[in-house]
């Protein structure tokens, strides 16, 4: 799937997620995969039932999020994105995200401050502009 085969990635896991229905990882697999090809419609769908499955699937809940913000609908997508860092607090991807959402469409750089520091500091190879945006955040509180 890194290297772009969805079409194989994807028939893999629908046969995985026919054969293990109690299990969210290749509905989440799925979701990511329509979400790489453009498909909020049908990334939406399969992340819901990944999450039908385990209501606290990181990756499911952080990649509604961003489908949220990207329909612009930014109360939902922040409470995807808390809903994820409830399941997994050190969930980096999720950090990154709510801080974004925070300071760029909700106009809260204080809080979005708090975030962008903390995923620096659990980041394994720190963001190369985050040092950027936390001093451009810290300037319009």
């Amino acid at each position: 799937m890194e290297q772009g085969n969805f079409a194989e990635a994807r028939t893999v896991f629908e046969q995985l997620a026919r054969n293990y229905p109690d299990k969210a990882g290749p509905m989440a697999n799925l979701g990511i995969i329509a979400f790489r090809e453009r498909d909020a419609d049908g990334a939406k769908e399969w992340f819901e039932l990944a999450l039908a499955v385990n209501p606290e699937h990181v990756q499911a809940l952080n990649h509604l999020g961003v489908i949220a913000r990207n329909a612009g609908e930014f109360d939902e997508a922040e409470r995807y994105y808390r809903a994820a860092l409830a399941a997994d607090p050190d969930y980096a991807p999720a950090i990154l995200n709510l801080a974004f959402l925070l300071d760029i469409y909700l106009g809260n750089p204080a809080d979005a401050i708090e975030l962008y520091e903390r995923y620096q500091s659990a980041a394994s190879e720190p963001h190369p502009r985050l040092e950027d945006w936390i001093f451009d955040a810290k300037n319009r509180i």
